[in-house]
């Protein structure tokens, strides 16, 4: 396995690295997993899961100088982006080996958080739950499991015990990761175009969202404005679903000066660096 070409040394002219630099991160919820698991990390994915991983593995359209997979420690997390790999392989694609990172991991929490959790879920399932079929019913449980990580997500910087992470905290996590690949544009061989693949899970990457994100809203007089996050899920079309992702790319000039978008359900959104930059210093 090869590593992306970054810069060494202080020897060489500047203009060799960060020009026309195009870094695409893609942050990626896990392929459904098979209905025996449970939120230890230890299960793996079922059968349409896996087919689903291959998926998106054959539509990625990688950029030249190949991709990287990082991924939560959890197996289902793992076999999604091996998956992924797997089919980039095919089409001849350079796959560069793979990392671990707890950044991307579940939501650090008690038992008695995950009970709660579980607890709203199910309180907030549709009476006919058990009647329906296939996506439907795949599409109410999530439903009704945003409701659960909204009652998280609105404690802020609050942890819901001693045991179990904030919020905030999650949203800190991401925000290292994001961190580090926008100044990685400054390290890379100029006209390097690299995809990032981090394969997450639904209550890791949402935190992160609601901090910095900023999306077009219209008002109820229907004229159009900027906010940054949300107040529930809802607003943005609810929590990620199976191997749904949004994508930050990165881009340098000529000049090496730096743009950022993320893209997310079709809309393409700037960030809140100013808030971005916040989150990374709490983790110092």
């Amino acid at each position: 396995m090869e590593k992306f070409k970054e810069r060494q040394p202080e020897v060489e002219s500047k203009e060799r690295f960060g020009r026309n630099v195009k870094i695409r991160a893609t942050f990626m919820r896990h392929a459904p997993k098979a209905e025996a698991s449970d939120v230890s990390g230890k299960s793996l994915l079922s059968e349409e899961g896996r087919e689903r991983a291959r998926e998106v593995g054959r539509e990625l359209e990688v950029k030249q100088h190949g991709i990287k997979a990082y991924t939560s420690p959890t197996e289902r997390a793992i076999e999604t982006a091996d998956l992924v790999l797997e089919e980039q392989e095919k089409k001849e694609t350079s796959i560069l080996k793979s990392r671990e990172r707890d950044e991307l991991g579940l939501i650090p929490g008690s038992k008695d958080f995950y009970q709660q959790i579980k607890k709203l879920t199910k309180e907030n399932l549709p009476p006919n739950y058990e009647k329906l079929e296939g996506e439907e019913k795949e599409e109410a449980f999530e439903k009704a499991e945003d409701k659960a990580v909204d009652w998280w997500l609105k404690m802020g910087d609050q942890k819901p015990d001693n045991e179990t992470a904030s919020p905030q905290e999650m949203a800190v996590s991401v925000a290292r990761l994001v961190d580090r690949y926008i100044r990685m544009a400054d390290r890379l061989y100029s006209g390097s175009e690299v995809d990032l693949l981090n394969v997450s899970h639904k209550g890791t990457l949402e935190p992160f969202l609601k901090e910095v994100l900023f999306r077009k809203v219209r008002d109820e007089t229907g004229e159009e404005k900027v906010v940054r996050g949300f107040e529930e899920l809802e607003e943005i079309g609810g929590g990620m679903r199976p191997t749904e992702s949004w994508t930050l790319t990165i881009k340098t000039n000529k000049e090496g000066n730096k743009s950022i978008k993320l893209s997310f359900r079709g809309q393409e959104c700037d960030l809140d660096m100013e808030r971005l930059r916040e989150l990374v210093n709490l983790s110092k």
